[in-house]
This record gives C-alpha cells, structure tokens and sequence, in this order.
C-alpha cells in the first residue's frame, strides 16, 4: 500500500537544510583611474544577478556612489566609476562593494578596491571650440593627457536628458588637443562630453 502524503520536509539534523547562497568579488581591474571618473571597471566574480535593475556597484563607503554597470553576466560586471566623491582623497583606497538583488553585499576573495588618481595625473579637458554644433561639425578640444596606450583618443558624449552614451574615435589626437566630426546621426539635445584615456 502507498501513503502519499503532501506538504514540506523537516530536517534529520539542526542544520542540514540550510545553505548559503554566495555572492563574491574576486579582482577589480584597473585599480586606479581618473578623478574626473569614466575609468571603465571590470569586476570579477561569482553569482552576480544578470539584471542592472537588482544590482548596484559602490565605489567607497558612500552607498549612493555609484559606478554606472554598462554590463554584466553572473561572472563580469563593467562599469563606469563616477567623478570622486568629496569625502574621499586622491591615492586612497575606496573598497568597491557589488550589491545582489539589492540587498545582498558580495564578499570580497581577493583585492577589491579601487584609488582615484590626482589632477596631475588624470586627464583634463579644459575647452571645446564651440558650443553650439551639428552633425558634421568638426570640434577641436583642448586639454592634457588624451591619448590612450596605443596613441589614439576616444570621446564619449552623454545625453543630459535620457544619459544615452556615444563614444567617437577622433580624427586628430595628440598630448593636449584633438578634433572629431559630430556624426549626423545623433539626435538633437545636450551632451557632456568627456575624453577617455586609459584609465578614464
């Protein structure tokens, strides 16, 4: 004779029904970047929520610090830091949290913190030739420490209204200045823009 019988376990020992679920943090990479921010991280790790909705990644011990996730799968997760925070100091280490569906905090496994550099050694853009430009423009800016490793310059521009990315290679790009052309393509607004070198 079978006796079904329908509703949940109980456990044999204290204990042996419970387990952890880990979230954790293996390496960051860089480790140091511009204090305008824009250095590009990359996270490593384990079990990271595959949704930008449900997680958040802080730079520091100011939990609305946050580096902006531009992707992430349950092993990687990309973002982009933020211009440093005025409680924290160039050349200080600031712990990099990742919180996982909004309330669990990683575990740290390896080094995981992050050090913005000072303005000497960050890049700077001082100027833009005009204010006022359209598709085709050919805009010069001015600066210090553009070009990345390999020699070129790369530019983002950010939508203020809907925080939409584009990134543009330039056509001319040395120590102190660079020019690009405003693709026809992108639509009407205002734009931050930003150059990136290697390490933001």
């Amino acid at each position: 004779m079978n006796l079904a019988t329908t509703g949940d376990s109980i456990a044999a020992t204290a204990y042996s029904n419970i387990f952890e679920y880990a979230v954790s943090v293996s390496s960051i990479y860089p480790q140091t970047g511009s204090i305008n921010g824009g250095t590009l991280l990359t996270i490593t790790g384990v079990n990271f929520v595959n949704d930008t909705t449900q997680t958040n990644v802080y730079i520091g011990i100011i939990l609305d610090w946050f580096c902006n996730i531009e992707s992430i799968t349950p092993t990687t997760i990309q973002c982009r830091t933020p211009a440093i925070s005025p409680y924290y100091a160039p050349g200080q280490s600031q712990t990099v949290t990742v919180s996982t569906r909004l309330v669990v905090l990683a575990n740290c496994l390896g080094n995981c913190t992050f050090s913005y550099l000072d303005n000497a050694t960050s890049p700077s853009l001082t100027s833009i030739s005009s204010a006022t430009v359209g598709g085709g423009f050919n805009l010069s800016l001015t600066g210090s420490l553009f070009p990345r490793a390999d020699g070129t310059c790369q530019v983002s521009l950010t939508n203020s209204l809907t925080s939409t990315i584009t990134v543009l290679s330039t056509n001319f790009c040395s120590n102190n200045s660079a020019n690009l052309i405003i693709p026809k393509t992108l639509i009407s607004g205002n734009y931050v823009i930003r150059v990136r070198n290697d390490i933001g």
